[in-house]
Parts: structure tokens; sequence; C-alpha cells
């Protein structure tokens, strides 16, 4: 899931546009959903993406400094393995805690919080 901002708390209505045409733009693969959170933020919802998600968080920022939008953008990803504790309040949670922290930071970034995959279960057989 990655999260992009707009770092104005009212940015005009243009710059809110051209950022929701681009990522739209850049969402190739079924499943892969673009959804406008609030004001500032929007929520890009990529399944089973894997290690190169940060090659297309800089691709995506990079997109969004060329489409002359007059506010900067600021780009917080977060991956995670399956648990039981994988639960969409769990997910909005550590991304919303992720944009606050991008947020206070100073200058445009990417921000990443990516799980490791866990060690897969070990089958036994009872032979």
């Amino acid at each position: 899931i990655i999260g992009v901002t707009l770092t104005e708390s009212e940015p005009p209505e243009r710059d809110v546009k051209l950022v929701s045409m681009v990522l739209k733009q850049l969402l190739h693969r079924p499943g892969d959903i673009v959804y406008r959170l609030d004001d500032t933020t929007f929520i890009l919802l990529l399944p089973s993406t894997n290690e190169r998600v940060l090659a297309f968080c800089e691709r995506c920022h990079g997109e969004l400094s060329r489409a002359n939008i007059t506010v900067s953008t600021k780009v917080s990803v977060c991956t995670f393995q399956p648990s039981a504790e994988l639960n969409d309040q769990h997910v909005l949670a550590k991304l919303q805690r992720l944009i606050e922290s991008n947020r206070r930071q100073n200058k445009e970034a990417i921000m990443s919080l990516i799980e490791q995959p866990i060690d897969p279960s070990v089958l036994h057989d009872d032979i």
C-alpha cells in the first residue's frame, strides 16, 4: 500500500486532479487501485507487489515531479506479509504513522516500511 501526500493542507484543485491523473496512468495491472483518502492524500493498493515496490515509488515520485504540480508530494510505502494481525485497521494505522512521519521531514522524500518475509510454515508428514 502506498500513500501519496501533497504537502500543503489545502492544495489547489488543479494539483489534486493532476496527481490523480498521474497515479491512474501509472497503474496497469488488474486489481491495482488508486483511492483519494482526503484532501491531501491518495492511497494506492497494489496487491502481490514484490521487492520492486521501491523502484515503483521512485518512478511515481519522478512522474509527479514532472507533472507541473505546484505543491510538492511525498510518497510513503508499507508492504505486508500474511499474518493473523493483517487487517484493514492494522494496514491503515501503519500507513498513517508513516505518512505523518514523512510529512514532518523537511524535504521531498520517499519513506518505506517493508516487512520481511516470514519463514514459511513447515509441513510434517505423519507417516
